[in-house]
């Protein structure tokens, strides 16, 4: 098996359905002959939603060809001025930056079947449209389009990313369009009332209109979306036996460099939090990429979309919290960080020369770590700082990760410490390579396998080094014995080789 395998798990909830409503009246005065046309938002209400999603898949079932409605997405800057008295302006600045139309939904201009609005009692309204629908309301009301403005988003910026990851042969992309519904309390109600089933089928039609190499699959999980437990056995039960389908055909092909040949996002926009919890919980162990749509409703109240709503965040800066500019630490991190720059700049001078790294003590895998130990017992002062990294002299006899070795670098200076001396340990991961040295497409994949999609954004020379890079399950393991009388030992790696912020965690 030669190919990449690229999946976005999406949650399927109402907010990602917005019809286009067109009002129409012969007149609003009598005598006047002139027709009068409005186009109004709305959004089904949950006790008809499912009939609703039906009604709108046989539209665009019966159109004679799948039109493609457009949405403007802006790129613009928001600055929200914050004061004492007011934490939000009314009325921030913004910068408009540039704009362009992307495909948002489908039309119904093409379907022969009926578009008309009985009942408008049963859609949500936006503000401003509930008063057009009162000025026209004598006239009929029909469907004109479909939108789906956050999968509208979201598909192309996966896409994007999954371009600058794109892994060895041939590439495979893979939507799961995940659905369900409530338990309505009205009894007297359909059960599946709120089903985000049908909805999830019209968009994908719409993927696979616009992005014809993508596959999209639908997984439902019925009745239960908030209820933890049953989003749980709907994940582990349907989600996950599909992902592992392919992770093991993977594995069984290329054995340990299935990393490189399997990347896994998640959409974070909306859905109930047993749901959203269940998923990121059980996906955790792919170390996803996230997509997060922290504006759901831009689309809503504004009729268009904005780059800034949407969030690509690694695995490695969700898991370990935002990273932090180095001015912002604390004076005993600054010199833990300032320790790991000298052992950096030192190590990059070694490389430039002749050395044996690369044919004895790194041959293995050729892949450096650099490790910075902080101790400092209750009578000093000042803290001590010790450093150390990995060596692989040969296998199977083992390696000596960095982080084990500068504790023992440590132990071996001063035997009496105890676990309680050490404050933290920073892990910053180097190259091999001279430094402003090209680095090949093959040696970037080589080294690349275990980081998630966004794990550097540097340019590609900088790419190899594998920042941030956390504790193997060895050295975890000496770092939680250390953690056990010491909770707040830190664990300090960095975004990228320039050493400007860093991540700070507890083990």
């Amino acid at each position: 098996m030669d190919s990449t395998f690229q999946f976005l798990v999406y949650n399927v909830s109402h907010i990602d359905m917005v019809l286009g409503l067109r009002v129409e009246n012969p007149g609003r005065e009598q005598g006047c002959d002139k027709a009068v046309s409005e186009d109004v938002f709305a959004r089904p209400k949950f006790h008809t939603f499912n009939e609703t999603s039906q009604r709108v898949l046989n539209l665009i079932k019966l159109s004679e060809e799948k039109d493609i409605s457009l949405a403007v997405l802006k790129d613009t800057v928001e600055e929200i001025v914050r004061s004492k008295d007011q934490y939000y302006e009314p009325e921030p600045k913004k910068v408009r930056r540039d704009t362009k139309k992307i495909p948002a939904g489908l039309n119904t201009l093409r379907s022969t079947a009926d578009k008309t609005i009985s009942r408008i009692q049963d859609m949500h309204l936006h503000g401003t449209d509930k008063e057009k629908i009162e000025l026209n309301n004598k006239g009929s009301i029909v469907i004109d389009a479909v939108y789906f403005p956050l999968i509208a988003q979201v598909v192309p910026t996966w896409l994007e990313e999954n371009q600058h990851h794109s892994g060895v042969g041939k590439v495979q992309q893979i939507i799961y369009l995940a659905t369900g519904s409530g338990k309505p309390r009205n009894k007297k109600l359909d059960p599946l009332c709120d089903s985000t089933t049908v909805l999830a089928q019209i968009m994908k039609i719409f993927i696979e209109t616009v992005y014809s190499n993508v596959k999209v699959e639908v997984v439902d999980s019925g009745i239960g979306v908030f209820q933890y437990d049953l989003n749980v056995k709907f994940v582990k039960n349907v989600l996950l036996p599909k992902l592992e389908q392919y992770r093991q055909s993977i594995v069984s092909s290329v054995g340990e460099d299935w990393h490189n040949l399997f990347q896994v996002s998640i959409a974070l926009t909306d859905g109930s939090p047993a749901r959203m919890a269940a998923l990121s919980a059980s996906l955790r162990k792919y170390r996803p990429t996230y997509l997060h749509m922290w504006q759901l409703k831009t689309f809503w109240h504004r009729r268009c979309l904005l780059r800034s709503d949407l969030k690509v965040e690694s695995f490695e800066t969700v898991e370990t919290r935002p990273s932090i500019a180095v001015e912002a630490l604390d004076s005993f991190t600054k010199l833990l960080v300032s320790e790991m720059k000298l052992f950096k700049q030192s190590f990059e001078e070694t490389v430039s020369g002749p050395n044996v790294l690369k044919s004895v003590w790194l041959r293995k895998s050729n892949k450096p770590v650099l490790s910075v130990l902080m101790v400092k017992r209750p009578d000093e002062e000042q803290p001590r700082l010790y450093r150390g990294m990995n060596v692989e002299v040969s296998l199977p006899t083992g390696s000596l990760c960095a982080e084990r070795n500068v504790i023992g670098t440590a132990l071996a200076a001063d035997p009496g410490l105890r676990r309680e001396d050490f404050r933290m340990i920073g892990i910053f991961s180097m190259t091999l390579e001279r430094p402003g040295t090209p680095v090949s497409d093959q040696e970037r994949k080589k080294t690349s396998k275990q980081r998630s999609l966004s794990q550097d954004s540097l340019p590609v020379g900088e790419f190899v080094a594998l920042n941030p890079i956390s504790p193997c399950g060895a050295c975890n393991e000496w770092l939680k014995k250390i953690a056990e009388v010491n909770p707040s030992f830190k664990v300090v790696t960095f975004p990228n080789t320039s050493c400007s912020e860093v991540f700070v965690k507890e083990v």
